[in-house]
C-alpha cells in the first residue's frame, strides 16, 4: 500500500547492514537500487603493560541506531541483535567492513594469551563509541587490555553441603562495562572465575535442583591481581513454580513466553532463569505448551512479577512465593 516504509538490509558473513526510508507511491511496481555502504572500522588489541598483540581476541561491534521490535523475546534478543563479532589475527588486528554511516560501540568479549606455561585471561574493555561517517575508514588504533583478576569460591546448600555442577555467573555493574564471566562448580562445590576487571561485580549461582540464593557483591579495585576474600554462594531448595496462561474465555494459551522477575532487582540477576532463557527457547521449552503451562523452575521465597507475552499481547501480575513447596501461577492474557 502507498506510504512511508523503512527498508532494512542485513547481509550474512561479514558486516553488511543499513537502513533507508522509502516513500512508496500508489503504483503497481517500484524499483529502488540499493548501494551497499563501504565504511569500515579497524584497530588492534594489545596488552597494556607489555604492548604485545593479543591474537584470537573476540571483538564486538554494536550499531547504536538499530531498531528493536515489540514483545518479550524481541526485548531479550535486542542486546544480541545486530552485534557483529570478529577474531583478531596473529598481530592483534581486527576490521569490520561494509558499514553504514552511524554510531557504533566496540567491545572485547573474550581475550586470552599464552604466556609461558600459563594462560592470561584479560579483563573486559570499557566500550568505545565510534561515530562513522559515510564510507569512512576509521582506525581506532591500539585498544589496551589489562590482565583480569582471579576469584575463587564455593557453592553450598542450606545445610552447608557442597553443590557440584552449579552455574556461576559474575556480572559487572552496570552491565555495559562488559560481558559476564562464567564458571561451573566441581564436585566439591568449588569454582574459579577469571578475567574480572576493576568494577563492582555481582556473583550468583544457579542449579536445576535449587533456587537462586542471595547474590554476592564484590568490588575489584584498580591494580589488584587476586582477590583474597573467598566467595561463598548459598542456594536454597525454594519453590517449584509453574505458570498457567489462559485467555479471557478461560482457554489455555500456547506459545506464550513467561518470565518471573524478582522485586527490587534491576540487574541481570533480576530475571529468574534469564541466563538459560534463549537456550530453552530454541530447545522449545521457553513458552507455554498446548495446555497453557510452562515450568519456571525453582525460586526463593519473596515477591516477584510474572510477565507473559505472546506476539503483541502482554500481561503481568504480582506474586509472593513461600519458602518451599509447589506453586502454579495463573494469569490471563487479554
Amino acid at each position: 500500500a502507498p506510504g512511508e516504509y523503512q527498508l532494512t538490509f542485513v547481509g550474512r558473513g561479514r558486516s553488511v547492514r543499513g537502513a533507508m526510508i522509502l516513500d512508496v507511491p500508489d503504483a503497481s511496481e517500484l524499483r529502488y537500487d540499493v548501494v551497499l555502504p563501504d565504511g569500515s572500522i579497524r584497530g588492534r588489541i594489545v596488552d597494556r603493560s607489555t604492548g604485545e598483540p593479543i591474537p584470537r581476541a573476540r571483538v564486538t561491534l554494536t550499531p547504536l541506531d538499530r531498531l528493536e521490535g515489540p514483545g518479550l523475546l524481541a526485548q531479550m534478543l535486542a542486546g544480541e541483535g545486530g552485534v557483529e563479532r570478529e577474531r583478531t589475527d596473529g598481530e592483534g588486528r581486527f576490521r569490520f567492513d561494509r558499514l553504514a554511516e552511524g554510531s557504533y560501540r566496540i567491545g572485547v568479549e573474550q581475550a586470552r594469551r599464552q604466556v609461558g606455561d600459563s594462560i592470561v585471561e584479560y579483563a573486559p574493555m570499557r566500550s568505545l563509541t565510534v561515530d562513522l561517517g559515510e564510507d569512512e575508514d576509521a582506525d581506532v588504533g591500539d585498544l589496551e587490555l589489562d590482565p583480569g583478576v582471579r576469584v575463587e569460591g564455593v557453592v553450598r546448600d542450606e545445610t552447608g553441603a557442597p553443590i557440584g555442577g552449579a552455574d556461576v555467573v559474575a556480572s559487572p555493574k552496570p552491565l555495559r562495562r562488559g560481558r559476564p564471566r562464567r564458571a561451573t562448580s566441581n564436585d566439591e562445590g568449588r569454582f574459579v572465575l577469571n578475567g574480572l576487571g576493576p568494577s563492582k561485580w555481582q556473583i550468583t549461582a544457579s542449579s536445576d535442583e535449587h533456587a537462586e540464593g542471595e547474590p554476592f557483591e564484590l568490588e575489584v579495585d584498580e591494580g589488584v591481581e587476586t582477590v583474597a576474600e573467598e566467595v561463598e554462594l548459598r542456594l536454597v531448595s525454594g519453590v517449584l513454580v509453574r505458570a498457567l496462561v489462559t485467555d479471557a474465555a478461560g482457554e489455555p494459551v500456547a506459545g506464550a513466553a513467561c518470565v518471573l522477575r524478582r522485586e527490587g532487582r534491576l540487574d541481570a540477576g533480576a530475571i529468574s532463569g534469564s541466563g538459560n532463557f534463549l537456550e530453552r527457547f530454541f530447545r522449545g521449552g521457553a513458552a507455554t505448551d498446548g495446555t497453557g503451562t510452562m515450568d519456571l523452575g525453582r525460586h526463593a521465597e519473596g515477591r516477584y512479577e510474572l510477565r507473559v507475552t505472546q506476539g503483541l499481547r502482554s500481561a503481568s501480575r504480582a506474586v509472593e512465593l513461600p519458602i518451599s513447596g509447589t506453586r502454579t501461577l495463573r494469569i490471563t492474557l487479554p
